[in-house]
């Protein structure tokens, strides 16, 4: 079973979401259809500024491409393992594939060339519009400090 075939089907067996709407994590997407327009330059500049002012950021490269990847070291943009696509697949948590940076507040999530085919078949899920959102939700309630008296 291929990369794209395991990430597809620990797509269908993620839990419905559920938020706790006191604190809600701030998403910011940098989308444009057009290629070479300065997404991944725009989505880098902006995530290492938040992380600047002292904000908890994390910076996903969701394209196959995987040149934001490649910007950080992060990754070869070849193998899924450790990438977005390990998250997808069920085999790694959204947690699990965070990667921290030489940036203070600044996280990271890697991608891969086979984020590409996940893209092209995720649609055969009913919930693959939420895809992202149950691994975000995850890993906020991993993240979430206790109260304090």
């Amino acid at each position: 079973m291929g990369a794209t075939d395991r990430a597809l089907r620990g797509c269908a067996r993620l839990a419905p979401v559920v938020t706790n709407r006191t604190r809600a994590m701030k998403v910011v997407a940098v989308i444009n259809a057009k290629g070479g327009c300065g997404k991944s330059t725009i989505a880098t500049g902006l995530a290492a500024g938040l992380a600047r002012k002292g904000l908890r950021t994390l910076l996903i490269d969701m394209d196959p491409q995987a040149q934001v990847t490649q910007w950080l070291g992060a990754g070869d943009g070849l193998t899924a393992a450790g990438t977005l696509v390990a998250a997808f697949s069920g085999v790694s948590t959204l947690g699990e594939v965070i990667q921290s940076t030489a940036f203070e507040n600044l996280s990271f999530v890697p991608s891969a060339e086979v984020l590409e085919e996940v893209g092209r078949r995720i649609t055969e899920f009913e919930d693959y519009p939420t895809i992202l959102a149950h691994l975000l939700v995850a890993i906020k309630r991993l993240t979430r400090c206790p109260p304090t008296d």
